[in-house]
């Protein structure tokens, strides 16, 4: 993991546990598939995150519908220069109208 992906996950990982869940990193789930950010709350709500620091990162990352089902929540970490990438808002809207 480079470094502007090792600190949007430190960051991420930092304001999930202040708002009450307990967190893990690099968590492989029953798929085998590993997930960057993991985190539980007490009403057992799972939030999965996938952290991206960059346009390929976003493009060839074709594993996150392999995590929907193991969690409550899904969203992904990113930094400030990639907040505004319409490419997030194609792949949602491609993805859950099917």
């Amino acid at each position: 993991m480079d470094k502007l992906s090792r600190e949007i996950l430190q960051k991420t990982m930092r304001y999930l546990s202040l708002k009450g869940y307990k967190v893990l990193s690099e968590f492989a789930l029953p798929n085998k598939k590993r997930v960057d950010i993991i985190a539980i709350n007490l009403k057992k709500e799972i939030i999965i995150v996938e952290v991206k620091s960059n346009k390929n990162d976003i493009k060839l990352d074709k594993k996150w519908k392999n995590y929907l089902n193991y969690c409550n929540y899904f969203y992904f970490a990113c930094n400030d220069k990639l907040k505004n990438f319409n490419f997030f808002i194609y792949m949602f809207h491609f993805y859950f109208q099917k």
